[in-house]
């Protein structure tokens, strides 16, 4: 079953006090909008931007975008050092080198490209 992602199940939007250094929050009037796509049982995922969206300028579909793809990157980066800290816990005493390693031919294999900045912060935790 595909579930919207663009809003909670109620369809209202809960402002994300935790992070200071959010994007104008005390300012912006954000709408959830419908068109993130996922299902929850397989993974998968799409995209189907309502006309409302393709209604406005291409600068503002730019900053929207730029906008989504920040957060869905640093929540993406979030879940796989989630994902390695897991993984980590079940092979205790191995190198954190080790570990690293075979997590980032995981994530090569699953065809996820893992910046340098993400492995930084694994060879942190």
């Amino acid at each position: 079953m595909f579930w919207p992602c663009a809003s909670d199940v109620n369809g209202t939007v809960v402002p994300d006090d935790s992070n200071p250094d959010s994007r104008e929050q005390d300012t912006a009037f954000a709408l959830p909008m419908q068109g993130l796509y996922a299902d929850l049982e397989t993974g998968q995922s799409f995209i189907r931007l309502p006309d409302d969206f393709a209604a406005v300028s291409s600068a503002t579909q730019i900053e929207i975008l730029a906008g989504w793809r920040r957060d869905l990157n640093e929540q993406f980066d979030q879940k796989l050092l989630e994902m390695f800290r897991s993984v980590s816990k079940a092979m205790p005493g191995v190198p954190a080198a080790v570990r690293i390693e075979g997590f980032i031919a995981t994530c090569e294999g699953l065809g996820i490209r893992c910046s340098e900045e993400l492995v930084g912060r694994l060879a942190q935790e």
